[in-house]
């Protein structure tokens, strides 16, 4: 049922549950959380769409250039006095937005010749380091779209 067609007072989840993104239609998101330790995910692995790193004292390395990546792949870094580094796959272009607070972030990933997917990476950091950087290896599930 549309929200508009709907008698009375209209809930939130009610308008966003017909509607691209709604409810039904959510990513799950997949953690990964470093406090006093380390964290680093390398190789071929399912990277999936949604992305959550936390680091906290910590260090976070996620390599994604022999990853299974999903289009529309979305990473938030959120480093308090620790770092985290992000390597993105040769043929994915990269958005970025966030804020550094004393602390250090470094893209260092230049518009690749031919783009097969963005990668949106959204970071916030606090004393802490944040880094994403070009690896040479494109993801599989993209390369097989195009």
């Amino acid at each position: 049922m549309s929200a508009v067609s709907q008698k009375g007072p209209v809930g939130i989840a009610d308008v966003r549950s017909d509607q691209p993104g709604g409810p039904t239609d959510a990513v799950p998101r997949r953690w990964h959380i470093s406090v006093f330790g380390g964290l680093t995910r390398t190789g071929r692995w399912s990277a999936g769409a949604r992305h959550v790193v936390v680091t906290a004292l910590g260090n976070v390395e996620l390599d994604l250039s022999q990853a299974d990546v999903e289009k529309g792949l979305a990473i938030t870094v959120v480093a308090i006095l620790g770092g985290a580094g992000i390597t993105v796959p040769g043929n994915v272009s990269v958005e970025t937005d966030g804020f550094t607070f004393l602390g250090s972030e470094r893209i260092d990933v230049p518009e690749p010749a031919e783009v097969h997917g963005v990668l949106h990476l959204r970071t916030f950091s606090f004393l802490s380091s944040i880094r994403a950087r070009r690896g040479t290896l494109s993801p599989r599930s993209l390369d097989a779209d195009e």
